[in-house]
């Protein structure tokens, strides 16, 4: 069994430097682009569900919406140089709110109480990065991307009882990683802590507008990018990236989405 695992491990070993001598000569032969700019959809599912009991009601709310829209952005990954990304979002959905509440009194008595509303949400997203390249000795198309930055939320309801709009700066600061495993297919993870901050809601009714501010709340994202590179000079690509988002790690919602890109890079 011993000598099995020392053959295995000996052909892993054998075939890692002959790719990494492979990659290197392909680098030597074709200029690698340092610039991608990439556009797609962007589908997520948003779920919020919360129960809760106190001495005189107990409450059951949920809702869900389905997002679909467009993302654009642009990525400089030059190899141990300076790192600079923007990316944008805009989406609208459908939702659906559910809650059903039962208050007791003091005889004994109940009253239970059901609301159902539906909204179609607007969900827009701007984010600007700042960070560095590193890239490993062995592997040509293996980089490591610390970096920091700024990005902002906005978002807008709509219902049959009002208007409501909600927007928030938020910092950040994470990693993005690329592997290189074969010629033309990369794997990536992506993490990224956020800090939201200076949040305003303006709930617009019948009967007047209501303002109150967000209160500061921390949040977080890992997605996993598969990118397929369309030819050798690697300037086209297709990119799936499904990944999950939180932005309040207290609260019970979060977002599950998938990121369909074709990236061109130059």
């Amino acid at each position: 069994m011993k000598n099995y695992i020392y053959f295995l491990a000996a052909i892993l070993l054998s075939c890692s430097f002959a790719y990494s001598s492979d990659t290197h000569d392909i680098t030597k032969q074709i200029a690698l682009p340092h610039h991608r700019v990439y556009v797609g959809p962007d589908i997520f599912f948003d779920h919020m569900s919360v129960q809760y009991h106190s001495g005189d009601s107990n409450v059951h709310a949920s809702s869900n919406a389905v997002f679909g829209g467009l993302r654009m952005g642009y990525d400089y990954l030059k190899p141990r140089t300076f790192y600079f990304g923007t990316d944008g979002l805009i989406a609208i959905g459908k939702a659906s709110f559910k809650a059903y509440s039962t208050y007791w009194w003091e005889d004994n008595n109940s009253y239970s109480m059901r609301t159902k509303n539906k909204t179609s949400p607007l969900f827009t997203n701007i984010e600007q990065r700042y960070g560095y390249t590193f890239q490993s000795p062995i592997s040509a198309k293996s980089t490591l991307v610390p970096f920091a930055g700024i990005g902002w939320y906005y978002t807008k309801s709509k219902s049959d009882t009002g208007t409501s709009l909600a927007n928030w700066f938020y910092g950040a600061a994470g990693l993005r990683i690329f592997q290189q495993f074969c010629k033309n297919f990369d794997v990536g993870f992506n993490l990224k802590a956020m800090y939201a901050f200076t949040g305003k809601q303006h709930v617009r009714t019948w009967n007047g507008t209501c303002k109150e501010r967000i209160r500061d709340v921390w949040g977080y994202e890992v997605a996993l990018p598969l990118t397929w590179h369309v030819e050798a000079s690697k300037k086209w690509d297709a990119q799936f990236e499904p990944y999950l988002l939180k932005l309040d790690v207290s609260d019970r919602t979060q977002i599950l989405g998938a990121r369909l890109l074709a990236g061109y890079s130059f």
